[in-house]
């Protein structure tokens, strides 16, 4: 049974206006307030005339930026916090701007549609992409092609630390050849193989998220040590010669039957011996937590036909059912796990 510490007037208020919190977020971030604030603190006068707004919405901007931490108020002067200096600032390194745009821009409106989407038990976007036909008709890629690749590139920064973690703490001494299963900008095979120097990997995915991604690991001189495999998961080939198959929120975007079809897939395309992991948000065997992982199966409601995360029992059941065994799970950051297992 779930502690009540969550209760009372004040909790409810809370989350009926926790969307208060995140527009502030992203409208600040959209008006560069952060970046701003990089190049040193600035008075309340200073920062009305650079953003171009009116004194009484500025000081509203910035008050409230103060009251939920992303800045700190010394006098009248302004400076970013420790984590908005980190995360918040554009051209940094670790910057979710691209992100947020796009939980700003289209997420707010697909979780209009939640309730349609729970009465229904039916995702709630087109079946095509008008912008970009080739694009999945889900929530992440809908706009276009270079957009797409600014996203997907803003998420890097949320899973670097899982990535290092797995790379850290999974025994990968006997493997040789990872594929990266829709693996998008490979930030789980940078970790992978910028700390065992005898892996290679090769990350298989959709044409034009490897195009996205050969790029970014051009970028990063990695490109003797990670390769591109372009084609569909679902129904073309493996890459022939791998020993590991790693699959990072992945699987959460189809239904226990399909996941177990991809795993089959996985298996056959493994030799003896060959290994598998799973990272995800997997949730607690009662399905009630973490928080972040039950909120997003709303957005797998929202977004795909069948999708949802899953515990580990369910994973488990699966993994079993496409023929693995000496199947694992271990913690790689707060919320994430992978779950580890072996072709016999």
């Amino acid at each position: 049974m779930k502690t009540d510490y969550k209760m009372g007037l004040g909790y409810l208020l809370d989350l009926a206006t926790g969307h208060y919190r995140s527009k502030t977020l992203f409208v600040a971030t959209k008006l560069k307030v952060f970046t701003i604030l990089a190049g040193g603190p600035k008075t309340f006068k200073e920062m009305s005339s650079i953003l171009n707004i009116e004194s009484r919405p500025a000081a509203m901007l910035l008050n409230a930026c103060v009251s939920i931490g992303l800045l700190e108020k010394n006098g009248d002067t302004y400076r970013n916090s420790r984590t908005s200096s980190i995360y918040l600032v554009e051209g940094g390194p670790r910057f979710l701007g691209p992100a947020f745009f796009k939980f700003d821009d289209h997420s707010y409106l697909l979780f209009d549609k939640l309730q349609d989407a729970i009465l229904e038990d039916k995702h709630q976007l087109p079946t095509e992409n008008p912008d970009d036909p080739e694009l999945l008709a889900s929530c992440m890629q809908i706009g276009n092609k270079t957009e797409y690749g600014l996203f997907l590139s803003s998420l890097d920064p949320i899973a670097d630390w899982p990535a290092s973690m797995i790379a850290r703490t999974f025994d990968f001494s006997r493997f040789k050849k990872v594929v990266d299963v829709g693996g998008g900008t490979g930030i789980y095979s940078q970790a992978i193989v910028k700390k065992h120097p005898n892996i290679q990997a090769v990350v298989f995915d959709l044409p034009y998220v490897c195009e996205i991604g050969h790029k970014a690991i051009e970028k990063k001189g990695l490109s003797d040590r990670i390769q591109y495999h372009s084609g569909n998961f679902l129904h073309d080939e493996f890459p022939e010669g791998m020993d590991l198959a790693f699959l990072s929120n992945l699987l959460h975007g189809f239904g226990p039957e399909k996941s177990t079809s991809i795993l089959k897939r996985v298996y056959d395309s493994l030799p003896q011996n060959g290994g598998i992991i799973i990272s995800d948000l997997i949730l607690d065997e009662d399905g009630c937590g973490p928080e972040m992982g039950t909120m997003l199966s709303f957005y797998f409601l929202l977004i795909t036909q069948e999708g949802r995360n899953y515990t580990y029992s369910e994973y488990k059941a699966m993994l079993e059912d496409a023929g693995f065994i000496d199947i694992e799970i271990s913690r790689s950051s707060a919320d994430t796990k992978y779950i580890s297992a072996r072709k016999p």
